[in-house]
């Protein structure tokens, strides 16, 4: 009896011990599901206000020359010929191709502002809820100058080139189980923007080595490299005659320049130097402790993808717009990091917090000043203009925006240059005379017959109004309001 008793008793005891345990583990695995829920509802919130704050800003934002240029080409051009046009462009084709199929559905020019936002918002959604970074990072990231404003205000390829980068972040650990998903990102990545050749560069060099090394990815290695290939023979159809077609070549001894054009790729459109010191030893930094913790991939990758884009900006063309890239190929080697750890976020919050002044004068300039004026010239044109006037145009950049806005065939917009009517900007031999400014070096331009109307920069009144000294033409339009961006501000003259 005293036998059972006692094995009794270790019985109970044995499954009070398990009842504990498992009641242990069942709180804790409610306190999880709490947890993660409490950061679902809190990324939820964040993303809320983000959105809201984004769509404000963006759809204030007036479209200008290269947000119309795109679009012109997207919505006249069928696929084929998008390819054709693009030697002269040196812009990859697949935003193009997005900006057609939403043309092709009917969205109004008006009204494009809606491609950036949703592709930056996805973008925003996937970083909130799979990055290890904190959330305080993650709104510091979310709300920096180069992907709040360059890859969601502007309507440009770079929120698309935003989208397809963090996606390919949080693959990229399983790039050899998801080869085909792999590939087409970078075929994707490169097809997006041309000044992320060197990124991908980076990437192809890490998957050679491991071609190389290890036997089992090699399969995997091979399926994504293939897609690679593609898309440099995507290259080789879209910019054979670029060169030939736009006189732009590479320039070595512009190397000499490389300092001032590598702080313009760091200012995010702030003259701080300041902000540029921070960044660049913020980024040496990094590099060193990518070195010292023999992360030597993530090195790789981070440095192709930063050293093209500064050589490629001093010897072939810069623009502070394409900052944000460059900021990309930071943030992917930060998220493929081993560890999250102090030092990792403190650099990813020096790095992106360096732009917040960007953030803060790139906005406040946006509602402060206009960034275009040419919805208001096109609303005046469509009023006050006959249809099938001839209207002439000072710089074809200049009129694209207007052009965009108003219906097709209803005006005819001519080159004053070239003499040639357009839809979009046709460059070709126009580049030869971008700058030359041909038409003010006839004094009487404005005598030309058969000119309805004269579309010149508002910066270049003066000069307009000495040529019209025998007053043939009378001043209908004049831009009032400052414009932030130059050429974006309008006179139009019409024909006594």
């Amino acid at each position: 009896m005293a036998k059972n008793s006692k094995k009794n008793k270790k019985k109970k005891n044995n499954t009070n011990r398990q009842a504990s345990i498992q009641k242990k583990e069942q709180l804790e695995r409610e306190r999880i599901i709490r947890e993660e829920k409490r950061n679902r509802l809190i990324n939820i919130g964040i993303f809320v206000v983000y959105a809201a704050i984004l769509i404000v800003v963006a759809f204030h934002h007036e479209l200008w020359r290269d947000e119309a240029q795109s679009w012109l080409i997207a919505k006249n051009l069928n696929f084929i010929k998008i390819i054709g046009q693009l030697k002269y462009e040196a812009h990859p084709f697949l935003w193009y191709y997005l900006l057609r199929v939403f043309s092709i559905f009917g969205l109004k020019y008006d009204y494009i502002t809606v491609i950036p936002v949703l592709l930056n918002l996805i973008a925003t959604y996937i970083l909130l809820n799979k990055s290890k970074f904190n959330k305080i990072t993650n709104i510091i990231i979310m709300f920096s100058s180069c992907f709040f404003f360059y890859c969601g205000v502007l309507t440009r390829s770079y929120s698309l080139a935003y989208l397809l980068v963090v996606i390919l972040s949080f693959i990229y650990k399983d790039r050899y189980k998801k080869p085909l998903w792999y590939g087409l990102l970078l075929f994707a990545i490169m097809n997006t923007h041309i000044l992320l050749l060197g990124f991908i560069g980076g990437l192809i060099l890490v998957d050679i080595y491991e071609f190389i090394k290890n036997k089992e990815n090699r399969k995997s290695i091979f399926i994504s490299m293939s897609m690679f290939v593609l898309g440099l023979v995507m290259y080789v159809i879209q910019f054979l005659k670029t060169v030939s077609s736009t006189g732009k070549g590479i320039h070595f001894e512009y190397l000499l320049n490389i300092f001032d054009q590598t702080k313009q790729l760091f200012y995010s459109s702030v003259n701080a130097d300041v902000f540029y010191v921070v960044t660049i030893l913020a980024i040496i930094t990094y590099v060193v402790y990518l070195v010292c913790k023999k992360e030597y991939r993530n090195l790789v990758i981070l440095l192709c993808g930063i050293l093209f884009q500064i050589l490629f900006a001093t010897m072939v063309y810069n623009s502070v717009n394409a900052s944000s890239l460059i900021y990309l190929n930071i943030l992917f080697a930060l998220i493929q990091s081993d560890k999250i750890d102090n030092f990792i976020t403190t650099i990813t919050i020096v790095i992106f917090i360096s732009t917040f002044y960007g953030t803060y004068l790139l906005i406040s300039n946006d509602y402060k000043y206009m960034f275009s004026d040419a919805s208001n010239v096109a609303k005046y044109i469509e009023k006050n203009v006959d249809k099938g006037s001839k209207i002439y145009c000072e710089l074809l950049d200049f009129c694209a925006s207007v052009n965009a806005h108003l219906p097709s065939k209803k005006y005819h917009f001519i080159d004053y240059n070239t003499n040639k009517e357009y839809t979009y900007t046709e460059y070709g031999d126009y580049y030869k005379i971008l700058y030359d400014q041909t038409l003010y070096k006839s004094y009487n331009f404005l005598d030309k017959k058969k000119m309805d109307y004269f579309i010149g920069s508002i910066n270049n009144k003066e000069v307009l109004e000495d040529r019209n000294s025998d007053g043939n033409y009378e001043l209908v339009y004049e831009t009032r309001r400052k414009v932030y961006f130059s050429g974006e501000g309008y006179v139009i003259y019409k024909h006594k």
